[in-house]
């Protein structure tokens, strides 16, 4: 447990190109169809390592900010608390998003690094939690403990039938979604995340109702925002969803680079970006 801790500081201590937008197109139909198309974002990511992408899934209209990178796999990182979440409820080792989860302090104890994490990122770790407060907190050690309870069999059907990047999770018990086997890319987030609001991932009703209130984390006017952030060695993560009046918008950034950099600007460039694009109350 040791030397799995001493991995997991090295990663936990992160946790928690520029050009004119690409116009997106409407099922190959002519641009100037796209409602989008004059939007311009190269100067919120100017200068950055950066993919952004985004989708009006009623349109069926797509917008790619560097399309290389956003085809190129990354580890999930945090971001796997998504779908591990979904899991948990559909498989009954999570009853909701009210359910509790006990911190072991035996199977689980606090390391050093703990205290230097809570403080900047204001999380709490050092308590029992429920799945909500374990999203909110991104906490570490809640879902190994959920991971774990579901088991490798159970996980690996439910990674291959949400088709979740390489659908890799061959690293064992250490988490595979922290900088480890499981990778994907920022385009394979949207088409997940897309078929979670579609309801197309083969979830029931219970499921998606508590996993849409695990996930929300704002509302201004009208839109509704459901999102994670996730952080490793040189990515950082911000993904999600918008709801707003009878549409849903999925987002995905990601970008690459120092951890301080990362952190400060992947919520604030994002939804800057969702707000460029209407979907976003500016002020």
């Amino acid at each position: 447990m040791t030397a799995r801790y001493a991995t997991w500081a090295s990663i936990a201590l992160i946790l928690t190109a520029c050009n004119r937008l690409d116009a997106g197109k409407v099922n190959g139909s002519a641009k100037t169809n796209n409602p989008y198309a004059t939007a311009d974002i190269s100067h919120f990511m100017e200068g950055m390592d950066a993919t952004f992408v985004f989708l009006d899934v009623q349109r069926n209209i797509e917008v790619v900010h560097n399309p290389e990178r956003a085809k190129t796999r990354f580890s999930p990182c945090s971001t796997f608390k998504i779908p591990n979440s979904l899991v948990a409820l559909e498989t009954g080792v999570m009853q909701g998003a009210q359910s509790e989860i006990s911190w072991d302090k035996t199977k689980y104890p606090k390391q050093p690094f703990w205290d230097d994490i809570q403080k900047n990122n204001g999380l709490n770790w050092e308590t029992d939690h429920t799945l909500q407060s374990a999203f909110k907190n991104s906490c570490v050690w809640c879902y190994m403990e959920i991971a774990e309870r579901i088991g490798t069999e159970r996980m690996q059907t439910f990674v291959d039938r949400f088709g979740y990047g390489n659908r890799d999770i061959s690293s064992g018990k250490w988490p595979f979604w922290l900088e480890s086997s499981l990778q994907i890319s920022a385009k394979e987030q949207v088409a997940f995340l897309k078929r979670f609001v579609l309801n197309e991932l083969g979830l029931s009703q219970k499921t998606i109702r508590e996993g849409r209130s695990v996930f929300k984390r704002e509302q201004k006017g009208a839109s509704v925002l459901y999102a994670k952030t996730g952080s490793g060695n040189n990515i950082g993560w911000f993904v999600g969803f918008v709801e707003k009046e009878d549409n849903k918008y999925v987002f995905v950034f990601n970008m690459g680079g120092n951890y301080k950099i990362i952190a400060a600007k992947r919520i604030s460039v994002s939804m800057e970006l969702l707000g460029e694009l209407g979907v976003w109350p500016v002020k």
